[in-house]
This record gives structure tokens, sequence and C-alpha cells, in this order.
């Protein structure tokens, strides 16, 4: 849950993310 917060306020891990989905 606190991995979800932090890419919240981070585009660029957000990007990371869904990259990686």
């Amino acid at each position: 849950k606190s991995q979800m917060c932090q890419t919240r306020f981070d585009p660029s891990r957000d990007l990371a993310k869904l990259s990686s989905s």
C-alpha cells in the first residue's frame, strides 16, 4: 500500500509501474 502512495506523487514512478504491468 505504501508503494502505491509513493508513486502517487511520483509521475516517473507511476510510468515505470505502468510499463511493468
